[in-house]
């Protein structure tokens, strides 16, 4: 199948909301550092993100909303708050990320490292089957070999997605960017009807720069679609800003 059919496939098939409620557990690994714990996901489709994480203890640690303009969390632990831009978000994750990639990654839908994709830009792509699945790759793993064996890496940024025939969901999707020597890794799984649509309950990241490895691991216990969502924010008084 042409990568523009499966693309379409998949556009067709996407987890379609207004309003998405989600409780999970997570894990998150930096290194040595392991944390686990668990919260709440709210998204308001292309307004924002609100997450409320709580570890063991059972009492809200960190509260986040990501509007398209705008990052800003509060630090109960040690009485802090950041309001400010993405750069936060993109020093944490190594990552050049903007509210709609996040949203689509969170979504189960098709993105590419630094961009959400359109009809344009998958007429480059290749396409084969691997197995049971259809791959789309952004170039052919030769050339992809030949330009980092000469080292043309400039703006190079290599994409394979691999989607599920069977219901057209994506399973798997890695981008490697050549140039900075960073990737991101995504792959979905465990996918259950909510609402007579299907969405991955578990969801794990691999990020990696020259220096560090991040693995983050999302499981999903309770999905709720097009409720009516509070996403409420304010900073307590005494709280000390974060710089940008």
């Amino acid at each position: 199948m042409r990568a523009s059919k499966v693309f379409d496939n998949v556009n067709y098939r996407k987890f379609r909301y207004q309003s998405l409620s989600l409780k999970f557990s997570a894990t998150y690994e930096k290194g040595e550092e392991s944390q686990s714990f668990s919260g709440t996901l709210r998204i308001k489709r292309d307004s924002a993100i609100w997450v409320s994480i709580v570890p063991a203890l059972g009492i809200e640690a960190v509260r986040l909303i990501i509007t398209p303009d705008s990052v800003k969390f509060i630090n109960r632990i040690n009485s802090t708050y950041y309001l400010g831009n993405y750069n936060y978000i993109r020093n944490l994750t190594k990552m050049d990320l903007d509210y709609n990639l996040l949203q689509s990654v969170l979504s189960n839908e098709m993105f590419f490292y630094t961009r959400t994709p359109d009809d344009e830009d998958i007429k480059g792509f290749k396409s084969y089957k691997d197995s049971n699945l259809y791959v789309l790759q952004s170039l052919k793993e030769r050339k992809l070999h030949r330009k980092v064996k000469k080292k043309k890496t400039d703006n190079l940024i290599f994409i394979e997605v691999a989607v599920l025939p069977e219901i057209f969901k994506i399973v798997h999707v890695y981008a490697n960017d050549h140039e900075y020597q960073k990737s991101m890794d995504v792959i979905y799984s465990d996918f259950e009807n909510v609402e007579d649509q299907l969405f991955p309950m578990s969801t794990k990241f691999t990020i990696k720069d020259k220096e560090t490895v991040i693995k983050f691991n999302l499981s999903y216990t309770k999905a709720t679609l097009n409720k009516k969502l509070e996403y409420p924010f304010s900073v307590p008084e005494k709280y000390l800003k974060m710089p940008e």
